[in-house]
């Protein structure tokens, strides 16, 4: 099998796909084995081998994730006794503190979370829990939160994907009582006392960046630099990797060798002894031990005086990690860390050592951008052509400058403390430079391609097109490879341009917890409207908090490639009706905003618009807003209400068909004046007022509008009991179907010229 690992490991990943997929992908792989013994390329018993490999592989992939003989289930929200080992690192931020244990009763793995709250508590604070330790644990048990809206990311997959299927709150760090273990407590007790030597001899933003790139433990980085790196496709910098792996065992061996402490041989030994104990130091992330493994096997076939290529040598390392974990596979750190190793490993011939450094980089960076596009677009749906760029910049400037000098300040703060001060405000003062240098790039030429959901269906075309235009950038058939470049480029435009061909409109009431959001997505994308942009304030209850626009406004929005709104109608100035919108026009292009003439915020709404260049409109009652073609009459408020709620703009519209009436959170009073100026008006579907409030909704106004649905948008176990039981028997007597956030997640009104079908979507 020398020089055809490869294969072995492709005929895994074939296995793993058609696990997900279809049966086909196997069929066409042995195929494809068949092909290469026809060419004389493979001999027969290796085909044979490659066969058998893949047709256990798929068996094991189809088996349930939680398959075991001894698995039961865990009782829901209460407090249950566990005992089992650690079996991950410690991860500590400083909001929660989270490991990995392996029940012993029930066999499964249940992720066990501290929350810090207003307790200054750390994983210190209890020593004892550490990697390999077995613990007993008092705490609740519940399943892991999935997705409620299109595009959110889905925390239960992502937790099932590692097979955890459970989680567990503990009140106190008292509740988790451990015993040592004798193998590896020394390595993690050492981790711990590195990471918090750090913090104790440096400043908070150094230590948080050795921490990171020394000590895998990147939960201190705020979150704006962890976001700015990812909008730039720069987070493979911040975690431990092969090109950390590589400066740090690279740096260590010069060491070892040019100043005389040992011998080549004796180095070589060291070295295969020492990155593992590394990787385990480094938190052991797959990356991790990707790259440490490889260094070690590659040393290891140096002593015997053998050759490894080093694509063999990252076959049988992705062999035996997905033997030890097959969880591995649904890691997205895992799946870019290999698709970019591999990929640069078989286009090594492009990279000729006689062109320009600056030439070497810009291919590197596309080569690693490209291959993991699809990737990027089906976790994050946008990417930025112009990193390329940035990684031409950043990647040497963390090769040559930070990486190495994180590991010296390290040294430093181990052997000579005292001296440390000098080198951390030189480190602080450098990397300051550098990160508000990306600030600026940010802020001037930040221009995100939102393309959303990247189809299945283009995903063989896609790479195809990838393979050609490598080797023909390789032969240098410039020409040829600059067509294959156009057609990528013509793929990725075809997604981005599907919703202007597309004749069904969208109507998205988001489920936003506690608040009011509804995204109307025009046919053919004529015009993209959001009605209301729920927010809620921080812990200090005077901050509007970014968390909901981040986790559920913000991903349907990319979801649908939607990058420009054509209007944002804030019904009226509640936090749980606007809290968003500054992070709205902050990271989207927005042309107007419509409020009532009785907002009651209007300064602090006039600044914000100046400052982002938008209209301002102000819509009166008989006043009619059109985008698109689409126009939404305002039929209130005739005058000022009392308080915020009785000013809310009531829109009515027609949409698939269906006649609309959005109501904000309107009070009994404002119904009554609305069927008084209006006593025709009838509904097909309404936007209950107030998340279903006992102040709205009341009979008469159900029993003359007559909705044949209701839309009620509430968070789930809110404080105040909404939607109201007299409310829900109100509707449900008018004949009216309820559709309600808390429930039923987002609810998605899908519709055409004639008529519209509603989705709900939780099953």
């Amino acid at each position: 099998m020398k020089g055809y690992w490869h294969i072995a490991a492709v005929s895994i990943l074939a296995a793993y796909l058609a696990s997900l997929f279809s049966r086909l992908i196997i069929i066409c792989f042995i195929s494809w084995l068949v092909l290469l013994v026809f060419k004389g390329r493979i001999k027969k018993s290796s085909c044979l081998f490659l066969v058998f490999l893949t047709v256990i592989s798929a068996l094991w992939f189809h088996l349930p994730p939680s398959f075991s003989v001894n698995s039961i289930s865990l009782p829901l929200q209460k407090e249950i006794f566990l005992q089992g080992k650690v079996i991950s690192d410690i991860t500590e931020s400083p909001s929660k503190i989270e490991f990995m244990v392996l029940d012993q009763k029930s066999n499964h793995k249940i992720l066990v979370s501290f929350f810090k709250d207003n307790e200054h508590l750390y994983a210190s604070d209890n020593n004892s829990i550490h990697f390999g330790a077995v613990c007993s644990i008092v705490s609740e048990v519940n399943l892991p939160q999935k997705a409620t809206n299109p595009g959110q990311f889905d925390y239960k997959r992502f937790l099932n994907g590692k097979e955890i299927f459970y989680q567990a709150a503990v009140k106190s760090l008292n509740d988790v009582q451990c015993l040592e273990n004798k193998v590896l407590e020394p390595f993690t007790s050492m981790r711990s006392k590195l990471i918090n030597r750090n913090y104790s001899h440096l400043s908070v933003f150094t230590a948080s960046w050795v921490n990171a790139l020394i000590f895998g433990d990147d939960s201190w980085l705020d979150d704006e630099t962890v976001e700015l790196f990812q909008n730039w496709g720069l987070s493979h910098l911040l975690a431990i990797s092969g090109l950390h792996v590589g400066l740090l065992s690279g740096i260590c061996y010069f060491l070892l060798v040019k100043l005389g402490i040992l011998s080549k041989e004796r180095a070589q030994s060291l070295m295969i002894l020492g990155l593992p104990a590394y990787a385990l130091l480094a938190g052991g992330a797959p990356s991790v031990w990707r790259s440490t493994l490889m260094a070690v096997l590659f040393l290891v076939f140096l002593k015997w005086n053998k050759r490894l290529s080093l694509t063999d040598c990252l076959s049988i390392v992705f062999i035996c990690l997905i033997i030890i974990d097959s969880s591995f596979f649904n890691q997205l750190g895992f799946q870019f860390s290999y698709l970019v190793t591999f990929a640069l490993l078989l286009s090594k011939e492009l990279f000729r050592e006689e062109e320009a450094k600056i030439f070497l980089v810009l291919k590197i960076s596309l080569l690693s951008q490209l291959i993991v596009l699809p990737l990027q677009l089906d976790s994050f749906y946008f990417f930025n052509p112009l990193s390329i760029l940035v990684n031409v910049i950043a990647v040497p400037y963390f090769t040559c400058f930070v990486i190495p000098f994180m590991l010296f300040i390290s040294v430093l703060t181990l052997f000579v403390p005292q001296a440390v001060g000098l080198f951390d405000l030189i480190y602080r003062n450098i990397h300051t430079v550098f990160l508000e240098g990306m600030h600026i790039i940010q802020e001037a030429l930040f221009f995100p391609w939102v393309l959303g959901e990247f189809p299945a269906s283009l995903i063989i075309p896609f790479y195809l097109s990838v393979i050609c235009f490598m080797l023909n950038l390789q032969k240098a058939a410039l020409l040829r490879a600059f067509s294959f470049g156009v057609l990528l480029s013509t793929l990725l435009f075809a997604v981005s341009i599907k919703p202007y061909f597309d004749p069904e409109g969208k109507v998205t009431m988001l489920d936003v917890g506690q608040g009011d959001s509804i995204v109307i997505e025009l046919p053919y994308r004529k015009g993209v409207i959001i009605v209301d942009a729920a927010g809620e304030l921080s812990y200090d209850f005077q901050t509007v908090s970014s968390r909901v626009f981040r986790q559920s406004i913000k991903p349907y929005l990319f979801s649908r490639g939607i990058s420009k709104i054509d209007t944002v109608i804030l019904s009226h100035a509640d936090i749980d009706h606007t809290g968003s919108l500054p992070f709205v026009v902050n990271d989207f292009s927005v042309d107007n905003v419509v409020v009532s003439p009785f907002y009651n915020d209007f300064r602090t709404l006039n600044r914000l618009m100046l400052d982002h260049r938008i209209q301002l409109i102000t819509g009166k009652e008989g006043d009619v807003i059109s985008v698109g073609g689409q126009r939404f009459f305002i039929l209130a408020p005739a005058k000022e209400g009392a308080e915020s709620n009785g000013n809310s703009l009531v829109l009515y519209t027609v949409l698939g068909n269906e006649k609309w009436l959005f109501t904000g959170d309107i009070g009994s009073e404002g119904e009554r004046m609305l069927l008084q100026e209006y006593p025709d008006l009838e509904v097909d579907v309404l936007k209950v007022a107030h998340h279903g409030s006992n102040t709205s909704s009341g009979e008469a106004f159900l029993s003359d509008v007559k909705p044949e649905v209701a839309l009620i948008s509430v968070g789930r176990n809110n404080r105040y009991g909404h939607p109201s039981d007299e409310v829900v028997q109100r509707l449900e007597k008018s004949g009216s179907s309820i559709f309600r956030t808390d429930r039923d997640g987002a609810v998605q009104y899908i519709f055409g010229t004639e008529h519209g079908t509603f989705f709900p979507f939780l099953p």
